[in-house]
């Protein structure tokens, strides 16, 4: 079987019910990933030596995407778009699912980057939490939380990175 062959391939649909009313979630055409991703990177800030200082906004950018994804089936059958801001008087918990289902039918799996941009973010100096603390948070997850425990591990603040680096020289000489 060849992976790259693509005559045969269909958009993935799942079918979704709010209020009596039907909808389709479809994956993300690539317009609507681009537009996805473009707006996740327009939140993040960056400071003189091209580090991550901050990132805002990057909750507003789910409706985005679930907007881009997300049809109303018409009693004829045809479909329509769903605005962002139709989506904005759901709730958060139908809102969260869906916009969870996009990514996954869509392939925007983004953990990786997003947790080394929070790595980033929490070596800035004025950042509000250390990655000491959120080491010692980690530590009190459960098993269900390894992945994000191992990776936390592996991070050091720039004192812990010091500390070692210190400690590598002093051990050399």
């Amino acid at each position: 079987m060849n992976d790259l062959d693509f005559d045969a391939l269909e958009p993935i649909e799942l079918p979704v019910k709010y209020k009596g009313k039907n909808y389709v979630l479809r994956e993300a055409t690539g317009e609507a990933s681009v537009a996805y991703r473009n707006a996740r990177l327009d939140c993040t800030q960056y400071n003189e030596s091209g580090e991550i200082s901050s990132i805002r906004g990057l909750a507003s950018i789910e409706p985005l995407l679930v907007s881009l994804c997300l049809f109303k089936v018409n009693p004829a059958g045809s479909v329509e778009p769903v605005t962002v801001e139709e989506l904005s008087s759901w709730p958060a918990r139908v809102q969260d699912k869906l916009f969870a289902k996009a990514k996954l039918i869509s392939g925007m799996s983004e953990t990786d980057t997003d947790l080394d941009n929070l790595a980033k973010a929490l070596r800035c100096p004025n950042s509000p939490v250390t990655i000491e603390e959120l080491q010692a948070w980690a530590k009190t997850l459960d098993s269900s939380h390894s992945d994000f425990k191992d990776w936390i591990s592996l991070y050091e603040s720039p004192e812990q990175a010091k500390n070692s680096q210190s400690s590598m020289t002093i051990g050399s000489s």
